[in-house]
């Protein structure tokens, strides 16, 4: 595989606490899978990989965003169409797993909380508008440690 730079983050440097970054790709085209690896460079210019993942982008026209996708537990939906969603997830056996939503401030995406201690593994994420504006939506998201 091939790859090229997208995009760059500038680092906080070394710090104790926790630092969160994050970047939108904007070249992508409908029906294709992308793969992406983070390339993190330390201050004296050695360098190491992040295992690569691979997104399938969405022949839809709603555009709906779930990430970080793998997650530890907490990650982001983000849609400009979905007006009042119902958002449930289900584990590998299909049984709901209870979740915690909030919605941001403006208004475009939900941040949503596993609750409880996940089990890594792959769910189902599905999401209904309850306005019936947009078809129901199912998405992958993996849970790791």
């Amino acid at each position: 595989m091939n790859f090229h730079k997208v995009g760059y983050v500038a680092g906080n440097s070394t710090t104790l606490l926790k630092s969160s970054y994050e970047f939108s790709d904007t070249g992508i085209k409908s029906e294709q899978t992308f793969y992406y690896r983070l390339k993190q460079i330390d201050l004296d210019g050695s360098y190491e990989y992040s295992r690569i993942i691979a997104v399938k982008s969405d022949s839809g026209d709603e555009k709906l965003f779930v990430y970080p996708n793998p997650t530890t537990g907490t990650f982001e939906i983000k849609s400009l169409e979905l007006k009042n969603p119902e958002i449930r997830l289900y584990n590998h056996l299909g049984k709901e797993v209870p979740i915690k939503i909030s919605k941001s401030e403006n208004m475009d995406s939900y941040q949503i909380i596993i609750k409880g201690n996940p089990t890594p593994g792959i769910f189902e994420l599905k999401i209904n508008d309850t306005n019936g504006d947009s078809k129901p939506r199912s998405v992958k998201v993996s849970v790791i440690e």
